[in-house]
């Protein structure tokens, strides 16, 4: 059956962590048909199918069998293969390094793993979620703009909290002294915290975002 005509999407996760696989495919829904694998090397043999549409890539191999060479070589040999199915990388490390280095080598996308936290649908389990308005949302915002419809689905999750500290978005490479800076410069748009606090006001007026600078203090 040709991709064009199939019901759902097949991706190839490489990851050593069963239990990360199987909240992966209950996050993506039905759409999606989601083959775990344990290696690097496994993956590499299953980049000549046809079946697959995308392939994500655990970069943190730690587990004794796979490697962070291991990880390129899945990498390099997806890009040598004209048939073969986009890779796209992730790893809980965001350090900038980390994404170019997996960029240069073949991944058409590299995303921190944090992100997955907020890719499901509204269902049931969100909307239960609702029920949990916290007085303070701390709320790591680069990358949103890669997760469909990220801030109006997590805004209505916590049920409109009234006061928002956005983290994890700073530029930690440059030094104390320049202040905190986002990381516009570094992944663009994504990295961009001014739009973001855009976003979070569209969506909910009354809520309060807080952008702090280093060793700055909180306090309503």
């Amino acid at each position: 059956m040709s991709k064009a005509n199939r019901p759902e999407k097949r991706i190839l996760l490489v990851d050593p962590d069963e239990a990360f696989g199987q909240v992966l495919q209950e996050v993506l829904g039905s759409g999606y048909a989601l083959r775990r694998v344990s290696t690097v090397e496994t993956g590499i043999g299953h980049l000549d199918t046809r079946e697959l549409d995308v392939v994500l890539l655990n970069l943190d191999q730690h587990n004794g069998r796979s490697t962070a060479e291991d990880s390129r070589a899945l990498l390099r040999a997806a890009s040598e293969r004209a048939d073969a199915p986009p890779v796209i990388a992730y790893s809980w490390d965001a350090r900038r390094e980390k994404a170019v280095a997996a960029m240069q080598h073949g991944a058409v996308d590299f995303l921190p793993a944090t992100i997955w936290t907020f890719t499901k649908p509204l269902d049931g389990d969100d909307r239960r979620a609702v029920a949990l308005r916290p007085d303070v949302a701390l709320v790591a915002s680069i990358f949103s703009n890669q997760i469909h419809d990220f801030t109006p689905r997590l805004i209505d999750a916590l049920n409109h909290p009234p006061l928002i500290l956005p983290t994890h978005w700073d530029n930690f490479e440059r030094p104390f002294s320049d202040g905190a800076h986002d990381l516009r410069d570094v992944f663009g748009d994504a990295g961009n915290l001014d739009l973001w606090v855009k976003d979070v006001k569209q969506h909910s007026s009354n809520t309060k975002v807080v952008v702090l600078d280093f060793f700055q203090s909180y306090a309503a």
